[in-house]
């Protein structure tokens, strides 16, 4: 007899995953950027905004290593930078650059930072919060 996951109990399976990934990022940006994570009171919650942001971008939850350090980056920039740093003309030409896939392009923006100004990024996305971006 096969071991037969119902699609209920898959569901609790991908729910326990995430919320394990958004508390491992909540403890990550406490430690990396305290500055950044204090001012938020539901810190959880802005985390999954910015963990669903990452994953839409790359068009799936991430399973790799790279893509989990892309997600990690991802949701780095969206705190230390602004909640609206992808949609910078700066970023998103490196995001868009469809030669690489998307976690690669992510990390990319490491790479890049001689050419991006992210002060000027802040500043430009600065109207950007973290209402606007939904659940």
């Amino acid at each position: 007899m096969a071991l037969q996951i119902r699609p209920a109990q898959m569901r609790a399976f991908e729910e326990e995953i995430k919320h394990r990934e958004i508390t491992a990022l909540a403890g990550y940006l406490r430690r990396a950027l305290p500055h950044a994570a204090s001012g938020h009171p539901n810190l959880e919650r802005r985390v999954s905004q910015a963990l669903n942001q990452a994953n839409k971008f790359l068009g799936r939850p991430a399973r790799t290593k790279i893509a989990k350090r892309a997600v990690t980056l991802w949701v780095r920039l969206m705190f230390e930078v602004s909640p609206g740093f992808s949609q910078d003309e700066d970023v998103r030409r490196v995001l868009e650059n469809k030669a690489d896939p998307p976690e690669t392009r992510v990390l990319s923006l490491l790479h890049e930072s001689s050419r991006i100004n992210w002060k000027s990024v802040t500043e430009r996305t600065s109207t950007t919060r973290w209402e606007d971006l939904g659940g």
